[in-house]
């Protein structure tokens, strides 16, 4: 049985934890890239250059590796000391251990959320929670909690402000990437794939060629094992025709190898 994982996602900067993780238990990572990303801080430094509204900010959203590579490479350094050190003090609000261990090692002091919320809806209940009725007897006024700023890319699903705009919370968001699909992802996939790998979707953005080629009657991938990373993508491959054989219970890389090492053992899991 196959111990080849082809991940459709882009190799995280240094090491990746999923590289690592998998390599570890004796399983063989494999990158393929599907989309291309530019930063774009000029909207948010603009609003971090003003005390005031630093100041005033209530908390921040951050749910994107790619948003936490901007603030690396674009928004902290150009940021004083000052102005550094009161964002970085400010509650930042994120999705799944991986982005929440990125922000600790940047310096971020009081992240929230991580490895209790799996996706955007749960983060938004606990957001509601702790901003609103975090004593369980007294509920808050929401014109009492200040701005929350949210990070985002040009694309994005808008299940967090939703959320919080029906309780009346103040969300702003600020665009600070941009992501393009790679022409040659399909290209890259066939040279890489080989009968019986595991394929796993990270998100629905690039991988309409593979899937497509996946799903043709003209496609060498017969035995193919696809694979989610959390219930949002699982209901993207269900609503194409395309179900996985198993999803991650957790968008991180341990409850992603967990949940192809217990699909193995189950040998239910040839397509």
């Amino acid at each position: 049985m196959s111990k080849r994982v082809i991940l459709l996602k882009n190799q995280t900067k240094k090491l990746d934890k999923y590289q690592k993780v998998f390599e570890d238990e004796n399983f063989e990572p494999i990158f393929v890239p599907l989309i291309t990303h530019t930063n774009i801080p000029g909207e948010i430094l603009n609003l971090l250059h003003d005390y005031n509204y630093l100041n005033s900010l209530q908390c921040l959203i951050v749910t994107s590796q790619r948003t936490v590579e901007c603030l690396v490479e674009e928004i902290l350094p150009a940021l004083d000391d000052i102005s550094r050190n009161i964002l970085i003090n400010k509650v930042v609000y994120t999705v799944g251990p991986t982005t929440a261990n990125f922000l600790k090692a940047i310096g971020f002091t009081n992240i929230l959320g991580g490895f209790d919320a799996g996706n955007g809806d749960n983060l938004a209940d606990i957001m509601i929670t702790d901003l609103l009725d975090n004593d369980n007897t007294v509920v808050k006024d929401p014109k009492d909690i200040n701005e929350i700023l949210f990070l985002v890319g040009e694309i994005r699903r808008d299940i967090i402000p939703k959320k919080l705009h029906k309780r009346n919370l103040k969300v702003r968001e600020v665009v600070v990437y941009k992501t393009e699909d790679k022409v040659d992802s399909l290209v890259h996939f066939n040279e890489l794939y080989q009968d019986g790998d595991w394929v796993v979707v990270f998100s629905p953005q690039g991988t309409k060629p593979i899937l497509n080629y996946i799903k043709g009657n003209d496609s060498s991938c017969v035995n193919y094992r696809l694979v989610s990373i959390g219930p949002t993508t699982e209901k993207y491959l269900n609503d194409i025709g395309m179900p996985p054989v198993v999803t991650s219970k957790k968008p991180e890389a341990n409850s992603l190898l967990d949940a192809i090492k217990n699909s193995q053992v189950n040998n239910n899991n040839i397509i």
